[in-house]
């Protein structure tokens, strides 16, 4: 796994079902690297391999890799709330609390507009099969 690759302080293969060290040292685990799993990966990876492929950033005080910004205006979550579709008898305002007509529902939604381009192609790197 890739905890075992980053700790590990001597390099392993597998042939066949043992796993025999290498006479070397694992210089990976002295590079200092933080193991982080993003469950949102799947989602912009949507290839055959999405479980497979593994990637690397730099820190971006090293190189930064990935520049995100917000758009004018809008750097703040914009919240928004569903106004209620309900009338009273009497003609009087309902609270936007109060939900909707059929199933008392209060509806929310927020929005966040924001944008991200590549920088420096040095700070990342995109690996294909890790089993």
């Amino acid at each position: 796994t890739a905890r075992q690759i980053l700790t590990s302080a001597t390099k392993h293969v597998a042939t066949g079902v043992a796993s025999v060290p290498y006479p070397t040292n694992n210089v990976v685990s002295q590079l200092g690297l933080s193991l982080i799993v993003d469950k949102y990966l799947p989602i912009v990876n949507t290839g055959n391999d999405q479980h497979t492929q593994w990637y690397l950033f730099s820190d971006p005080s090293d190189i930064a890799a990935i520049e995100s910004a917000h758009l004018s205006g809008h750097e703040r979550p914009e919240i928004a709330m569903k106004a209620s579709d309900k009338v009273t008898v009497g003609g009087g305002a309902i609270s936007p609390m109060s939900g909707d007509f059929a199933t008392d529902n209060v509806f929310y939604r927020v929005r966040l507009v924001f944008g991200a381009a590549p920088l420096d192609w040095r700070g990342t790197y995109m690996g294909g099969y890790l089993a």
